[in-house]
């Protein structure tokens, strides 16, 4: 009865928007738009489970992608709304209601739960301006022309922007985290400038 009470939850259509993306924001997780009063919402639903026909709001300068078991399926920089058609969980609202059903069985060989997981992932494709950097200790230069060696010192800020998103999940972001900002990541980027 949980099994089909759960994968009955997750038949409903949901809205996925990024979670907080301010300046400093190079990566952050799809979140479901909830009503605040509770009324006719979906709570019940699996947190990680996007079903087909669901709508993913992709704002100016993101790079959305839909990841399913660690795999990115799907991926689009074009603002507006997304329809989801890639997702391995049927919805009996999409007209799927023969494979919705068996879904919702399939779930009791596993305790009740659904096997499979989808998040909805963005990525801030903005300049990110304003980031510090300078020496904690001189740096030792010899100049040819005054045959002197020289101590520099060095400040200011520097801008990053991603250029190539898929290559920067891959190999940039941490893979247990759901948002990251510049600082978290920076000393790589720091040290390579």
């Amino acid at each position: 009865v949980g099994a089909v009470g759960g994968g009955l939850a997750d038949q409903w259509l949901e809205v996925l928007e990024p979670d907080n993306m301010g300046d400093t924001t190079v990566f952050t997780r799809g979140v479901k738009v909830r009503r605040d009063d509770k009324r006719n919402a979906n709570v019940k639903g699996t947190e990680d489970t996007v079903s087909n026909g669901s709508i993913i709001h992709v704002y100016p300068n993101q790079f959305m992608m839909l990841v399913e078991g660690g795999k990115v399926i799907d991926f689009t920089t074009e603002a507006g709304y997304y329809e989801v058609k890639d997702s391995q969980l049927p919805s009996l609202f999409s007209g799927g209601f023969g494979d919705a059903l068996k879904e919702a069985f399939e779930r009791i060989k596993f305790g009740g739960t659904t096997p499979k997981a989808q998040k909805v992932f963005y990525i801030n494709l903005q300049e990110v301006k304003g980031i510090k950097f300078g020496t904690q200790t001189p740096l030792n230069y010899f100049d040819n022309f005054y045959n002197a060696e020289l101590f520099l010192r060095t400040h200011g800020t520097y801008s990053i922007k991603v250029t190539n998103p898929l290559l920067f999940y891959a190999q940039a972001i941490p893979k247990n985290k759901d948002h990251v900002e510049i600082d978290e990541i920076n000393e790589q980027y720091l040290s390579e400038f």
